[in-house]
């Protein structure tokens, strides 16, 4: 094999230093170029390129070394063996593709410098809203896209998805967009996640104050927000057998910090509170609850009033070991709750004409003795056994102290005044802490 191309050994080494020249050549000055192409492209005019002194440079020394390189192949190719000539131009075809890849690659890299990788801005009253469905190809949003006037090529931009590798990483929802973006701005935006509006439900929110806070983060319809809980109750687990009725939804309204898209409706925010829900309260929870010989709905139920019980987070337990000796009349405890949540509950969710008097004072964790004595199925100190549902959304400490009760021989508490409370054995000894705290005289 040497001996063969020895004859040709000039025009070997002529044809591998144009070569050279040629690739370094191609790669300097076409990165510039095609970076200026593709800024083009993407709808802007050639004034608004900016020729700064980096590219200038190397635009020239590239197209130098370029047309060099290319001279030199050709002179050392002229008159030569024509299987030589189409090895060599086999060769060289293969460079000029992945030096076109690496140029394209390098304006990518350096298109910042062109604003055309700056994040867009994009000024109030020029919004554009795009929905990108679920599962939708570059090919999908590239039709989207021009159908909205924001691109003028649908080939461009699925080209430069695949040069970006891109394609995988489009993010479904509702994205802000602009006329006058170009082709890799816009790129930039819909593989960020999309545009949402950020909601947290606080642990110990009732049904009620979550619609209200929906309402205003969201403008949702209560009305609607209760047909489609109706309508979506029955595909989940939890919620199979409970009776459907407005406010059906107490206690499962998950608190968490949640992104709804800006366009979520009704079903789509439930079914994300929901959904979260169902993850959050895993499969052994349900067997969990058959050994205590608890429904789903009684966990959630003493779940919530533990939630707004229990201020400070190592008394959960307690507290629903409490409970739990209170709901099975252990060590001589009265079967009733008597949690004055339950009375709150009553006040400010279920009563009507409430005096403003009153509802303030309860708001407040001011419970008299007369209050206690109001006829509601809610209210746990007149009726035994747990109320009929929830009386607010427990977080997962409190969904888990409810699975997990610490075993205790307490049956009472009295709060301290602090946030903690005082538990007891007996009796006697609640009556005189209650006295030492001051609740009773």
């Amino acid at each position: 094999m040497l001996e063969r191309l020895a004859p040709y050994r000039r025009e070997i080494i002529m044809v591998s230093v144009s070569a050279v020249m040629l690739i370094v050549g191609l790669i300097l000055s076409g990165a510039v170029v095609t970076g200026l192409l593709f800024f083009l492209f993407s709808g802007k005019s050639f004034v608004e390129w900016k020729w700064d002194y980096d590219s200038i440079l190397k635009y020239f020394i590239g197209a130098f070394l370029l047309i060099v390189g290319i001279i030199g192949i050709m002179a050392a190719l002229i008159k030569k063996p024509r299987a030589l000539k189409i090895s060599l131009a086999s060769f060289l075809a293969v460079v000029f593709v992945l030096c076109g890849i690496i140029s394209y690659r390098l304006a990518i890299d350096r298109a910042g410098s062109q604003g055309a990788r700056k994040p867009a801005e994009i000024k109030p009253g020029e919004e554009i809203y795009v929905d990108i469905p679920m599962n939708s190809t570059a090919t999908d949003i590239a039709e989207i896209l021009k159908e909205k006037g924001l691109i003028k090529s649908t080939f461009i931009f699925r080209v430069l998805t695949r040069l970006n590798g891109y394609g995988a990483k489009y993010q479904s929802g509702t994205h802000i967009l602009a006329k006058g973006l170009g082709y890799e701005e816009i790129m930039d935006i819909l593989v960020m996640p999309p545009e949402s509006v950020k909601v947290t439900i606080p642990e110990g929110y009732t049904y009620k104050q979550v619609v209200e806070l929906l309402k205003q983060k969201m403008g949702i319809n209560g009305d609607e927000f209760e047909r489609v809980a109706i309508k979506l109750a029955p595909s989940y687990r939890f919620l199979q057998g409970l009776e459907q009725k407005p406010g059906m939804l107490e206690g499962y309204l998950f608190p968490d910090t949640y992104y709804f898209g800006l366009k979520d409706n009704e079903e789509q925010i439930l079914k994300t509170i929901l959904d979260n829900f169902d993850r959050k309260f895993k499969p052994e929870y349900y067997s969990r609850a058959e050994e205590l010989g608890m429904t789903v709905h009684e966990i959630v139920t003493l779940a919530s009033i533990v939630e707004k019980e229990a201020q400070a987070a190592n008394e959960r337990k307690t507290i629903a070991g409490v409970f739990y000796n209170r709901l099975r009349g252990r060590y001589g405890a009265p079967r009733r709750l008597e949690s004055c949540a339950t009375i709150q509950y009553v006040f400010l969710n279920r009563l009507e004409n409430v005096p403003e008097e009153t509802r303030n004072r309860i708001q407040k964790g001011i419970i008299y003795v007369e209050d206690t004595k109001v006829d509601d199925e809610y209210n746990t100190y007149k009726y035994e056994k747990l109320p009929p549902g929830p009386i607010s959304n427990p977080g997962l400490a409190c969904l888990e102290a409810a699975l997990y009760p610490e075993d205790t021989k307490y049956i009472y508490f009295v709060a301290r005044g602090d946030g903690t409370n005082d538990f007891s054995l007996t009796n006697e000894e609640h009556v005189s802490k209650m006295r030492k705290y001051g609740l009773l005289y």
